[in-house]
């Protein structure tokens, strides 16, 4: 079975439930559809229910069902091999125990195209969002935060640092008090940048979350990590985070963008904030001691770029090959909603 089929049986189920629903209706055309169909003992509306019922049903397992695929598990394990080899990079430079250097080395890295097809990563909305494999964009070069945070956990991962994502929601007024550490500036489509601004507005009166960030804890550092914009933040409550640059910046946790991303299998994210509630009484790191550790590593960055460069010779063939494979698919609002005329 191949993800297309998987988008072929929600085409199916999609189609049929639209259409019976329209011949429910009392009037018109649809209208003397459903007297013939009644006049012969055909129950089209409990037809319609049934269909919708299997419409939903699919909606919701469609993501389970796709990595049951053999192109799906073709790509996996082309983006764990990169992931691996990305841990193995970090395990050089002798820095896999400690998150805040290996966050400054991500950032380094994923903005200047090294875990990247064609060496170019741009924070875009074309992407292809596979279910649990949201770090794939990164390789492809295009991405929204959900992207790169994904892949920053899954490497997080990798080193059996315990990291999960966390869907939070942020305001422009804290964004626009962020202190960048990183010399690598995150290029944007003009798509991506609409986007993101689109989004904040839509999410500003409404519950639900417009960002995605990683939470780590470990015996150096707990905190909240967020690779799209560079930041740092140190839990403050188990729902509230604090920029550790200006504590009156903050992000919150979002329980309904995180219970969704959870229910609908397509990442593993920190549902309830009752594990951080817990974290939020542990020793808290300072900015002066954060920025000393995050300067180290770029000193680091600077002293060894011909190994930075080896390992992206070394990665080519697997960014090529999951850029090749995950072209053959359509986006997740396609395979979702396959009537859409979008790719």
């Amino acid at each position: 079975m191949k993800m297309h089929h998987v988008e072929y049986v929600r085409l199916i189920l999609l189609s049929g439930s639209l259409f019976a629903n329209l011949l429910t209706r009392d009037s018109g055309l649809f209208g003397e559809v459903n007297n013939l169909l009644t006049q012969n003992n055909i129950p089209i509306d409990d037809i319609s229910r049934y269909l919708e019922m299997a419409d939903t049903l699919s909606f919701l397992t469609a993501p389970q069902f796709e990595q049951l695929t053999k192109d799906y598990s073709r790509i996996e394990s082309l983006y764990n091999t990169v992931v691996y080899n990305l841990a193995d990079l970090i395990t050089e430079f002798g820095i896999q125990d400690d998150p805040i250097k290996i966050f400054a080395l991500y950032v380094y890295l994923y903005r200047s195209g090294y875990l990247s097809y064609n060496k170019e990563f741009k924070y875009s909305t074309n992407m292809k969002d596979l279910p649990k494999l949201g770090g794939v964009d990164v390789v492809r070069g295009r991405g929204v935060c959900r992207s790169i945070s994904s892949m920053f956990t899954d490497v997080c991962g990798a080193l059996d640092i315990d990291a999960t994502n966390v869907a939070v929601k942020a305001t422009e007024k804290s964004m626009n008090k962020k202190e960048r550490l990183s010399p690598v500036k995150l290029i944007s489509e003009p798509k991506g940048k609409k986007f993101a601004k689109l989004v904040g507005k839509a999410t500003s009166i409404l519950p639900i979350g417009n960002h995605q960030v990683t939470h780590i804890k470990s015996d150096k550092v707990t905190g909240i990590f967020d690779p799209t914009n560079d930041i740092f933040m140190n839990i403050k409550t188990g729902r509230k985070y604090s920029f550790i640059n200006d504590e009156t910046a903050t992000m919150s946790h979002s329980l309904i963008s995180n219970f969704a991303a959870t229910l609908l299998n397509l990442c593993d994210s920190e549902v309830l904030p009752i594990a951080l509630q817990k974290q939020s009484k542990l020793p808290k790191i300072n900015y002066e001691e954060y920025k000393e550790i995050y300067r180290d590593m770029l000193k680091m960055i600077q002293a060894n770029k011909e190994l930075i460069e080896a390992f992206y010779d070394e990665n080519k063939y697997f960014y090529e090959a999951i850029h090749q494979r995950t072209e053959e698919q359509h986006s997740m609002i396609k395979r979702m909603f396959p009537i859409l005329p979008i790719k």
